[in-house]
């Protein structure tokens, strides 16, 4: 089976006590950076570079979390989604963007509406201090994955034309 693999990364604070989140631009939820492995990446390179282009922060990732595989909202195969615990090394918050409306810390016991059960649960798995990686699989409700995909391809879509008339205006 060809699976869509992607990386997300729990990136705390630096007294380690807060998890930055960003809210992502068309669901208005709140979610833990990550996206897609580029062909030439490392799933580790791959966490560094969507949590900078994400929210504008340098991360040294402290470990590998495990890997959750779940219904991908790309398409009808599943996603294998590679975890890792990191800490912010530089940089500084970026400005909003197309995939990014907002960043925040917030404490793990206080976590904002919006969050989805998966990233609670690997968030609660990250901060678990476990001897050995966690292998979860992960169903969605099915009108959760079909919303979650219409908006996914909209949002997609959206992106792709505007990146298209940014490119004009140069």
């Amino acid at each position: 089976m060809n699976n869509r693999v992607g990386v997300m990364t729990v990136v705390l604070s630096e007294d380690r006590q807060k998890i930055l989140l960003h809210r992502r631009e068309f669901f208005f939820l709140w979610d833990l950076p990550g996206g897609g492995i580029e062909p030439h990446e490392t799933p580790t390179e791959a966490a560094i570079r969507e949590t900078r282009e994400e929210t504008g922060y340098e991360i040294a990732v402290e470990r590998w979390i495990g890997w959750y595989r779940h219904p991908s909202v790309y398409n009808s195969r599943d996603q294998v989604t590679n975890l890792f615990l990191a800490r912010v090394s530089g940089g500084k918050p970026s400005g909003f963007g197309l995939e990014t409306t907002g960043l925040g810390w917030f404490a793990p016991d206080a976590l904002p509406r919006g969050v989805e059960p998966m990233h609670q649960q690997m968030i609660a798995d990250a901060l678990a201090n476990a001897a050995t990686p966690f292998h979860r699989v992960i169903e969605f409700e099915a009108w959760k994955l079909f919303l979650a995909r219409i908006g996914f391809f909209g949002m997609r879509w959206r992106n792709y034309l505007l990146r298209r008339l940014m490119r004009r205006g140069k």
